[in-house]
């Protein structure tokens, strides 16, 4: 549906009116009728052609080499989008050397809004940190594809 200014208000509601927690929005202006919601259940992460059209490639940068398919199979390694979906995907995504960088050699997650409810500035420190190491990442890219060592890193799904 396109975004109106007499509509925006109910989708930016509805998606993030999770279910089973909160109640959708009802008819939601020049959509079709029904109540609508946050779909992160079910498309968690993009469960649809990466690259449609006859040609051409999707870079698709991430924060790990999994793409799962609905929040309810992050549990189950074995679920993974068809190789359809994925033969014109490229997927950039931090090696396991770089994450070994990072404090608790882990990327910051939404568990650590928990683990740091009463320090919520060593939060921050970290979350900074990260930024700024995540800039070795970019450089790191922009020097392989100038000097075409990207061709020898390109592994299939």
């Amino acid at each position: 549906m396109p975004l109106t200014e007499n509509n925006i208000r109910d989708a930016g509601i509805a998606t993030g009116s999770l279910p089973y927690i909160m109640a959708g929005v009802d008819n939601v202006l020049d959509a079709p009728l029904g109540v609508y919601r946050d779909g992160g259940w079910h498309n968690y992460q993009l469960n649809e052609d990466y690259c449609p059209g006859p040609e051409g490639l999707t870079l698709f940068f991430h924060y790990q080499d999994r793409i799962v398919l609905s929040w309810m199979d992050k549990p189950l390694p074995w679920r993974k989008p068809s190789k359809k979906m994925l033969e014109r995907v490229l997927q950039i995504y931090p090696s396991e050397d770089f994450i070994r960088m990072l404090p608790d050699q882990r990327l910051p997650d939404r568990n650590d809004f928990v683990t740091f409810v009463d320090n919520p500035e060593e939060r921050f420190r970290r979350w900074d940190e990260v930024s700024d190491k995540s800039e070795i990442l970019g450089t790191q890219f922009l020097e392989d594809v100038e000097s075409g060592r990207i061709r020898n890193m390109v592994r299939p799904f």
